[in-house]
């Protein structure tokens, strides 16, 4: 009988955390952090997936009319390019580096890490702003490819030159960054502390599932980029990198599922995809974000933000050493 009473009271509590977040999350306000709280960023150099569309395309013009040179990563060659012209008829100087990479398989990252380290010396932020929202027809290891391992293999060649690059200006404390975007639907995620070990360390996530439905899958690759913040932060404590994750906002973006029952409602109450790119400025470039952070998560538009109970505990505890060293395992050969 307590078991039951317990379980009962444990899922009202996660049900009135889930209304509450929902409606933090969608309804947010104003924004937190703008164009005009954007510093001076002349020499510095930012990496951003995802492609020059969404978000990806205004958070690359924030940066680059700042004066600071970014990199934009993604596998539309023609539309990022296309994109680096438009931002160029606006702000003639801005200094945007397009380079291949495609997520789906994963032997494009390392020439397009390798590129970038050998024409930067120093990189100060990294924006994984990259994803896939799945059909019905998508398989979920495929999410979980383009997802988590995708980022977690661009980091690793990264992670290097970020940390060089922070110990060399040791007078910019806590202005060096990882930005996991993340979701607010990790709330959704079906299994216990965000990540389905029962199935991912089978080899495929989530696949012993039939008919998943694509919300669940996405949702379980936004929990693991949760888990990705945390255990980077944990495993890099003197870095003076600072590792946090973001829900961007409910937006009108390309990404939501053409024809969704989520996708009409955020037609009507989302977004422009620029608010979403005052998120990740605030994740990116913001003072009130400091090492005491590390791990954090950001809401809209510029928050901090809460993480569903369990998965928190989940990414710090044991769960989290599995999932980091699982992920390790699928990108060795990469």
């Amino acid at each position: 009988m307590h078991y039951y009473i317990d379980s009962a009271i444990e899922y009202s509590k996660a049900t009135l955390a889930f209304l509450g977040s929902f409606y933090d999350n969608t309804f947010p306000g104003e924004p937190h952090y703008s164009p005009e709280s954007i510093p001076n960023l002349e020499g510095k150099v930012f990496v951003v997936t995802g492609g020059l569309r969404g978000i990806g395309f205004h958070l690359t013009t924030f940066l680059a009319s700042k004066g600071a040179k970014v990199y934009s990563l993604s596998r539309n060659a023609a539309h990022s390019r296309a994109a680096i012209n438009t931002i160029h008829e606006h702000h003639p100087g801005a200094k945007i580096e397009y380079l291949p990479i495609d997520y789906n398989d994963l032997s494009t990252v390392a020439p397009a890490a390798k590129h970038l380290l050998a024409h930067e010396p120093e990189i100060h932020g990294i924006v994984h702003n990259s994803g896939m929202f799945p059909n019905k027809d998508t398989p979920d290891e495929v999410v979980f490819l383009v997802n988590v391992l995708g980022p977690h293999l661009l980091q690793k060649y990264l992670d290097d030159v970020l940390i060089a690059t922070a110990k060399k200006h040791p007078n910019q404390t806590d202005q060096f960054r990882i930005v996991w975007v993340s979701s607010f639907l990790h709330y959704t995620s079906l299994a216990s502390g965000g990540v389905d070990f029962d199935h991912l360390l089978k080899g495929t996530p989530l696949t012993n599932y039939k008919r998943l439905h694509s919300a669940v899958s996405y949702s379980h690759s936004k929990a693991a980029n949760i888990f990705d913040s945390i255990q980077w932060a944990k495993r890099h404590p003197d870095s003076g990198v600072i590792s946090v994750s973001l829900h961007p906002g409910a937006l009108r973006t390309e990404i939501n599922p053409v024809g969704s029952p989520m996708t009409k409602f955020i037609e009507k109450t989302g977004y422009d995809p620029v608010y979403g790119a005052y998120t990740e400025l605030y994740a990116l470039l913001s003072s009130e974000i400091t090492s005491a952070h590390n791990g954090a998560h950001i809401v809209p538009f510029g928050r901090f933000g809460k993480i569903r109970a369990d998965i928190e505990r989940a990414a710090n505890g044991p769960e989290g050493d599995r999932f980091w060293e699982y992920v390790e395992n699928q990108i060795k050969d990469f």
